[in-house]
Parts: structure tokens; C-alpha cells; sequence
């Protein structure tokens, strides 16, 4: 709750309505009765002192309608329409930059991947051979040795004296037959394999622009949020000042002791 004491004048002597500090002191002194309680504000915290300035600002104006109950609801009315616009003005003063700096880059890199693999695979591998071999050979050998030729070779033929004849008949039968076979199964159910990377390069500083000229630009930047709600509500109060005569002391008769 704002507390408005400071702001408390005699609700006597204005010249046409009441001033605002006169409203104050006739019961009007808080948050919700002056309704300022519920317009729209980035930050709840600062009500109060935003209230507080407003309501001191104007302490001493009169206010430009005929009775409080009008003036209550063209401030809370203002009020609502005016703020959603200043509070984005409040957001964006409240960012944090260094004014002499004129760049500021950021590169950031992410690199992900993911891969998964499920493979099966077999293989039979089968040899048969078969070798048949027949092997024939006939052998006739004579061997003849004439010294003394004692014995006939044939019926009208020569003599020898010995004779040997050699007369060998073979025949070989070789069968061979071979099988082999085999299977090689290989198998892989899952395999999964993850790579994560990620950099982060920023470059900031001021180029292009002398350091005179961004101060300057910068201080322009500068504004007072309070100041322009506060002027938004100028229209709220009279445009002219009372002629004070209430601040002269008066006697017993009403008249000016000067």
C-alpha cells in the first residue's frame, strides 16, 4: 500500500474544483480509492513508487472534472489505456548492453548424430569330387644267350644256349571320391554408435564509429518513463493555477489583513 501522507493539503481554498492533495486529505489516500490499484505495470514492486510520484506530482493542481467520483474514473481509465505501451518502455530499459559497443556476433555449433545397424548374414560352402582310374600293361621280355646254343627257340628257329621269355599282363582299378561341405553363419542383432559436438564463439566490440559519437547517441537513448505517464495525466488537472488567496490569513470577518 502507497502511502500518500506526504501528499495531504487543506481540501479548502482552490479557486474552482479541488486539488488532488485535497482529495488525499479528504479520504482519498490509497491505491485503490484513487484507482491506481489495478492498471497493467511490468512490475507489481514498483506500483507503489510510481503511484507515489504521480500523486505528489499533482499534489497542488486542481483536478479538471466537477467532482473526485469523475476524477477516480479518468485516472484509472487513462491509466489502462497507457501503461500496456509504457511498460514496454520500462521492459526495454531495464536491458543491460554496453552502449560503445557496435557489434556483437555469436556462432554457435551443434553437431548430433545417431546411427544404428542390424545385420545377418550365412553362408554354405559344399565340394564333392570322385577320381576313377584303370591302369592296363602287358610286359613280354626275352632274354636269349647264345654261348652254347643248345635249345631251339621256336620250331624252325635258332639255337640258344638258354632262353628266358618273360610274358606279365597287369590291370589296377582306383576309385577315390571326396565330399566336404560346410557353413559359416555370422550374425550382428544391434549395434549403435552416438557422436555430440558442440562450440561456441562470440565477438564483440566498436567499429566504424568514434567513441565521442556513441556516448552522445547513448545519453539521447536516456529517457524517464515516470516523467511521460506523469505528462500522459496533465489533461486530468486544470491548466490554470489558482490564485492562491487561500495562503493569505484572514480575520474573524473573512477579510484580508493585507
Amino acid at each position: 500500500m502507497t502511502d500518500y501522507s506526504d501528499c495531504k493539503i487543506q481540501p479548502y481554498g482552490s479557486d474552482y474544483t479541488v486539488k488532488l492533495g485535497g482529495l488525499v486529505t479528504l479520504g482519498y489516500d490509497t491505491d485503490e480509492k484513487l484507482g491506481l490499484d489495478k492498471y497493467p505495470i511490468f512490475d507489481e514492486g514498483y506500483r507503489s513508487s510510481l503511484n507515489h510520484k504521480i500523486v505528489a506530482h499533482y499534489a497542488l493542481r486542481e483536478i479538471g472534472v466537477e467532482t473526485p467520483e469523475q476524477f477516480v474514473f479518468y485516472l484509472r481509465r487513462t491509466m489502462n489505456e497507457i501503461m500496456p505501451y509504457y511498460n514496454k518502455l520500462y521492459e526495454s530499459d531495464r536491458l543491460k548492453f554496453d552502449p560503445l559497443s557496435t557489434m556483437s556476433i555469436e556462432s554457435i555449433s551443434s553437431n548430433d548424430s545417431d546411427s544404428q545397424m542390424s545385420s545377418k548374414s550365412s553362408s554354405e560352402d559344399k565340394t564333392q569330387s570322385k577320381t576313377d582310374t584303370t591302369t592296363d600293361s602287358h610286359n613280354q621280355q626275352r632274354t636269349v644267350d647264345s654261348v652254347a646254343p643248345d635249345a631251339q627257340l621256336s620250331g624252325t628257329g635258332d639255337y640258344a644256349g638258354n632262353v628266358q621269355d618273360i610274358d606279365a599282363k597287369n590291370h589296377s582299378d582306383t576309385s577315390a571320391e571326396t565330399n566336404a561341405s560346410g557353413t559359416n553363419t555370422s550374425s550382428t542383432d544391434f549395434s549403435s554408435s552416438q557422436s555430440k559436438g558442440n562450440g561456441n564463439t562470440k565477438t564483440t566490440g566498436y567499429s566504424g564509429l568514434p567513441t565521442s559519437d556513441l556516448i552522445q547517441r547513448y545519453r539521447a537513448s536516456l529517457i524517464n518513463v515516470d516523467m511521460m505517464i506523469i505528462a500522459e495525466l496533465g489533461s486530468l488537472f486544470l491548466g490554470i493555477s489558482d490564485t492562491m488567496d487561500s495562503m493569505a490569513p484572514r480575520g474573524y470577518d473573512r477579510i484580508l489583513l493585507w
